[in-house]
C-alpha cells in the first residue's frame, strides 16, 4: 500500500544522501520533504525543503530555488502559518518569471490567490486568481483555467455572489470535462451544489451532488 511506499522511498533517499553530485542531493533532499508532508509530518518536512533551498541558493539553480521555494509554501499553508507561505511564495515568482516558467507562474499566484482565501480577503484572491487565469489562457494551459475559474468561482461563493459564482463553476466543469478532469469534475459537481443551497435551489442542488457521488464512486 501508499504508506508502506513511504518509509521505504525515506530510507532510500536517506541512503544516497552525500553520495553521488549536488544535483542528485537535491532530488533526495525535495523527495525527503515531500514523503514527510504525505506522511503528515510538517516540521520534517520544512527541514528537507529549507536543505534543499539553502542547496539550490548555493548552486545557483533558479528552478530548484522556487521549486524549494513553493514547497515550503505548500508546507507553511497546510498548517495555517499563512504569512510564512506567502512569503515563500512571493519569492518564488520573480524565479518563476526569470526562468520563463509561466505555468508555474501561474499556480504561484493561485496558491497565493487561496491564501487570501483562506484568511478572508476575498477580493484579494480574486486578484491572485484573475492573474493566474489570464497566463493559463495566454499559454493555453487548460487544467490552469479550469483551476483559476474554480477558485474565483469559491471567492465569489464566499462573497455571497451566487450568480457569477455559479457560471465559473460552470465554465470550470466543461473545460474539466473536455480535458478528462475526474476528480476536479467532482469538486466543481460539488461546488455547483453548494451554490444552488445557498440560493434555496434544493432540488438541483441535490442533483449536482448525487453527480459528484456517482462521478467520486467511479474514480474510486
Amino acid at each position: 500500500g501508499r504508506w508502506g511506499y513511504y518509509p521505504a522511498q525515506r530510507q532510500l533517499y536517506k541512503r544516497l544522501l552525500g553520495q553521488s553530485t549536488p544535483e542528485t542531493e537535491m532530488v533526495c533532499l525535495n523527495g525527503l520533504g515531500l514523503v514527510c508532508q504525505s506522511m503528515g509530518d510538517p516540521a520534517g518536512a520544512v527541514e528537507w525543503h529549507s536543505q534543499h533551498l539553502d542547496l539550490a541558493r548555493d548552486l545557483a539553480n533558479l528552478e530548484a530555488e522556487q521549486n524549494a521555494l513553493c514547497n515550503l509554501g505548500n508546507v507553511y499553508g497546510s498548517v495555517g502559518q499563512y504569512a510564512a507561505a506567502t512569503t515563500c511564495y512571493q519569492q518564488a515568482l520573480p524565479l518563476a518569471r526569470q526562468i520563463g516558467d509561466s505555468s508555474g507562474e501561474g499556480k504561484l499566484l493561485g496558491n497565493l490567490g487561496v491564501l487570501r482565501r483562506s484568511q478572508g480577503d476575498f477580493q484579494g484572491a480574486i486578484a491572485y486568481h484573475q492573474q493566474h487565469l489570464q497566463i493559463a489562457l495566454a499559454i493555453e494551459d487548460q487544467d490552469g483555467q479550469a483551476n483559476a475559474l474554480e477558485n474565483l468561482g469559491v471567492a465569489h461563493y464566499y462573497l455571497g455572489v451566487y450568480d457569477i459564482a455559479k457560471d465559473l463553476f460552470e465554465s470550470s466543469l466543461r473545460i474539466n470535462a473536455q480535458i478528462g478532469a475526474q476528480r476536479a469534475m467532482a469538486a466543481t459537481l460539488g461546488s455547483l451544489g453548494n451554490v444552488c443551497t445557498a440560493e434555496g435551489e434544493f432540488q438541483e442542488a441535490l442533483e449536482y451532488y448525487l453527480r459528484q457521488l456517482e462521478r467520486s464512486l467511479e474514480i474510486g
